[in-house]
């Protein structure tokens, strides 16, 4: 996707060297990078910051994807597929950790979305 839209977007990872042995289910962080390409990237002809954050907080993972550009979308479309990717995502969190896991979005001033995912570490 780097490729795809050479120029338009940066892609910083800021990884704490704790975190890095932390196991996260298959596939939990594609959806979330890819959901910024889909609702920002692809929609704006600017340039979009995109910034990976991992770090241990309190026994948990906290991975934050987050963006400088989007906006975050009150009411998802149901006819074009919105929210499914979340939704799978937040399901597959719940299977597996229960209550101790969770995937929450937020708006960031003075624009961008932030999607936080957390796991519990193995102990």
């Amino acid at each position: 996707m780097l490729e795809r839209f050479d120029g338009r977007v940066s892609l910083e990872w800021d990884i704490a060297p704790e975190a890095l042995p932390v196991a996260l289910p298959a596939l939990s962080l594609q959806p979330l990078l890819e959901n910024v390409f889909k609702h920002t990237v692809e929609r704006r002809r600017g340039p979009v910051a995109i910034r990976v954050h991992a770090a241990l907080d309190v026994g948990a993972l906290v991975l934050q994807v987050e963006d400088d550009a989007g906006a975050l979308q009150q009411q998802p479309q149901r006819n074009n597929g919105a929210g499914i990717a979340l939704a799978n995502l937040r399901t597959r969190l719940a299977a597996l950790h229960g209550e101790h896991a969770g995937l929450s979005l937020a708006a960031l001033a003075p624009s961008g979305v932030r999607a936080e995912m957390r796991v519990p570490c193995a102990s």
